[in-house]
């Protein structure tokens, strides 16, 4: 997701298929926080990354009605994090990346 052009073929394949929360893995992106586009889309992402190297890193999108009922966000590593929010009900959603082999 650090490429130029990245967020944007996200932003579309959300509207081609109405989805309205996508969890991500593999970012890459550094620090901790979130953000909101500005591509006329008002997509919000939530990330969690490394503090240092561009690796790992999960992150959640939410579209503009799913955004907005927002209570709150935890970023508690680079492989894991929950955003809570109210629609109906209290929802919790959950990101995380499990690693499948050794890295050194």
């Amino acid at each position: 997701m650090t490429n130029d052009g990245k967020m944007e073929t996200v932003e579309k394949e959300l509207a081609k298929f109405n989805i309205s929360y996508l969890g991500l893995s593999e970012v890459r992106w550094t620090g901790k926080g979130h953000f909101v586009t500005d591509n006329g889309s008002m997509i919000t992402c939530i990330y969690s990354g490394s503090e240092r190297k561009h690796e790992a890193g999960v992150g959640m999108i939410l579209d503009k009605q799913t955004s907005i009922p927002i209570l709150g966000y935890n970023p508690i590593s680079e492989r894991l994090l929950t955003v809570r929010h109210v629609q109906a009900c209290l929802i919790c959603c959950l990101s995380a990346c499990a690693c499948t082999g050794v890295t050194s």
